[in-house]
């Protein structure tokens, strides 16, 4: 249990890390960052543009006379 936080702790970039790491952990997270909100723009963009099937309206004129009907 204490080496999953101690991992934990030293994947977070800080003050003591060397430069290059520091830069390499930034750079990592950010590119997860960026995956996960094209991910979550993909998914609301996608769900968004879900429409129901197209209905078409015709009204019921079986029992109408002929000039009403065409009105």
């Amino acid at each position: 249990m204490n080496s999953f936080f101690e991992r934990l702790r030293n994947a977070i970039p800080s003050q003591s890390d060397a430069p290059e790491d520091r830069f390499f952990k930034l750079f990592v997270y950010g590119l997860i960052g960026i995956a996960l909100l094209s991910l979550v723009a993909g998914l609301t963009t996608f769900f968004l543009s879900l429409q129901g099937a197209e209905e078409t309206m015709v009204p019921d004129i079986r029992h109408l006379a002929l000039p009403d009907a065409i009105s």
